[in-house]
């Protein structure tokens, strides 16, 4: 059963995403309604991940991240890859599990956005 939550206007979307070698990036979308996203990709030796949030407007603060479900050691957010992105990279993140990251203080011209949250199943 989903939920009612509504993504904030300047909110787009977020993904898990991978570079695989010389093929490039490869995205897994973190739905923010319904379901949660299903990251069936290897972390490899140190178990990383990153998520990259996206916005419909230039982001001029990455703002900070919390861990609200699941085991993970979370980076600091940085402004990046976009000029409307932050990243979260993310260590030691173990399989079989739900993993919540929560982004806030996320500085725009003109307003702040609180909780935007990804919602990963690691597989």
């Amino acid at each position: 059963m989903g939920n009612n939550f509504c993504a904030p206007a300047p909110f787009t979307g977020v993904v898990s995403r991978k570079t695989h070698g010389t093929a490039g990036d490869f995205d897994v979308a973190l739905p923010i309604v319904g379901n949660a996203g299903i990251e069936p990709r290897s972390g490899g030796q140190s178990k990383e991940f990153k998520l990259i949030y996206s916005y419909n407007k230039t982001i001029t603060a990455a703002g900070s991240a919390t861990l609200g479900e699941g085991t993970a050691t979370l980076g600091t957010p940085t402004l990046g890859p976009g000029a409307n992105q932050v990243t979260v990279n993310l260590t030691n993140v173990n399989n079989l599990q739900r993993v919540m990251v929560s982004l806030n203080n996320v500085q725009f011209a003109g307003g702040v956005l609180n909780d935007l949250n990804a919602r990963m199943d690691v597989l």
